[in-house]
């Protein structure tokens, strides 16, 4: 990752974390226990792994200069 200071890199690592929390928020807690049992067990699927994508963001080989964002779930 050359060119980046490691505080540059610091920096962004802290901007796409904080990206990754606010999807965190705005799509994987809205969920309660009624809205959850709701779905079809292929569907909460989805959204367990949809949400591990999100957390698993900072291992990615390339983080935090090229993320492969997750793909919301329908």
């Amino acid at each position: 990752m050359s060119g980046f200071t490691p505080e540059h890199l610091a920096l962004i690592a802290e901007g796409v974390r904080e990206q990754r929390n606010q999807l965190l928020v705005d799509n994987v807690d809205r969920f309660n226990a009624v809205r959850w049992s709701s779905l079809t067990q292929e569907e909460q699927q989805r959204w367990v792994d949809y949400r591990q994508a999100l957390l698993d963001i900072p291992e990615q080989s390339e983080f935090p200069l090229n993320i492969i964002w997750p793909i919301l779930p329908e």
